[in-house]
């Protein structure tokens, strides 16, 4: 999901001086103050809800975010992200009808088909036939139902907001859009922390396991599914140690593929070298022990978090050279890019940064100029203040 951007823009949105209210279907009915937002947990007609079954539960949303909305002045401004759209949509229907303004935007990073797309083509034999046809089923939905949600949204939204000239294209190239589609700056979550804390009780077991214990530590952090390309990742790590390289690698993140990836770990003889924890409570800290990071992503729709928080954290990024990718970094600059799926150029970009403890810290200290050059926390406050007055809207 993008729950990373949700939280980013809830904060960037409470410092440019508004109150946000973000609506999310949940198993509980709930409202609950965080530092991004008050939340109202919203209980829906499925007891699992993604994007993929978003469609199911947008008529409860709606209802949900009506009923709120009852309470106060118009007009009101729906903000919503991705597959969500429709439902700013839906609503801007139902006001009207009453004479009341809603203004509803949508942020994008993708489109369901794009993305699902690349989940086809990163499944392997060692995923095994029930995730093959699994992701095929959601592939067909997403082909009839999703689709269509996601035309409604992006095509009855007053404006579109992209981080990316990719995702621009992705979107001209696949729906009809009379709208602004305005690119604005981004940032992590993490981004609004000045100095990062790493949480008390924080444990690294899983690194400390890991032999030869002073060798350099590469990191990833991914959900585990088709597109994001950790069989990619563990054939060139299986490469590396065949031909005596010397590292440790933790891949950290949870997701359908968790168990076929950590298999695949014991097939390729990687045990005592590779670890994967699954879910942590704080990736960044697991970023700041590494000294490389790798994306090695089929597909990002638009950006990573991943990157950003790994220019943040100040290690030497590795990264696949796909969709927006190229736009965040420069290849031999401040990281070095690679294509997608291409085990070969991901294990010779690795071999070179772990024989070259220089190139590494050379390339860490230009990412993080580059992430303070262009992602900081302020550059996104700033473009939502913009954008929401422009429409009206002011703290």
């Amino acid at each position: 999901g993008h729950e990373s951007y949700v939280r980013a823009h809830g904060i960037a949105a409470i410092r440019a001086g508004f109150e946000p209210h973000i609506f999310a279907m949940s198993r509980r009915s709930e409202v609950a103050v965080y530092d991004f937002g008050v939340v109202h947990r919203v209980v829906g007609p499925i007891k699992s809800v993604t994007h993929i079954k978003a469609g199911l539960c947008h008529s409860a949303a709606a209802s949900a975010i009506e009923r709120f909305l009852k309470g106060h002045s118009p007009p009101h401004l729906i903000h919503a992200f991705s597959t969500w759209g429709g439902v700013g949509v839906a609503l801007k229907r139902r006001f009207a009808a009453r004479g009341e303004s809603v203004i509803p935007i949508t942020s994008a990073y993708s489109t369901k088909l794009h993305e699902m797309r690349k989940q086809l083509a990163g499944l392997r034999r060692e995923h095994g036939l029930a995730k093959w046809l699994r992701y095929h089923f959601e592939y067909l939905w997403i082909l009839s139902e999703v689709d269509r949600l996601e035309r409604r949204g992006y095509e009855g939204s007053q404006m579109v907001l992209v981080n990316y000239d990719s995702v621009r294209r992705l979107l001209k190239e696949s729906y009809d859009l009379r709208a602004e589609i305005r690119r604005i700056p981004y940032a992590s979550s993490v981004a609004f922390q000045d100095a990062p804390e790493v949480p008390d009780g924080t444990s690294y077991e899983a690194i400390a396991a890991l032999r030869p214990s002073q060798a350099p530590l590469i990191v990833a952090v991914s959900r585990q599914v088709p597109r994001k390309g950790i069989d990619v990742l563990l054939r060139a790590l299986a490469e590396l140690d065949r031909a005596g390289a010397s590292f440790r690698a933790c891949i950290v993140g949870p997701g359908r593929l968790l168990k076929a990836h950590r298999r695949m770990v014991i097939e390729l003889g990687l045990s005592g070298k590779v670890a994967m924890p699954g879910w942590v409570e704080d990736s960044f800290a697991y970023l700041r022990k590494g000294d490389i990071f790798v994306l090695p992503s089929l597909e990002e729709g638009s950006g990573s978090v991943s990157v950003l928080e790994a220019l943040q954290a100040g290690i030497a990024v590795i990264a696949s050279d796909c969709d927006g990718i190229p736009e965040d970094l420069t290849d031999g600059e401040d990281a070095l890019l690679v294509r997608p799926g291409d085990v070969g150029a991901l294990r010779q970009a690795l071999a070179r940064l772990l024989d070259d403890e220089s190139l590494r810290r050379q390339l860490a200290q230009r990412g993080r100029s580059t992430y303070e050059r262009r992602f900081s926390s302020a550059a996104l406050v700033t473009a939502l203040q913009t954008t929401y007055a422009e429409l009206g809207f002011v703290p």
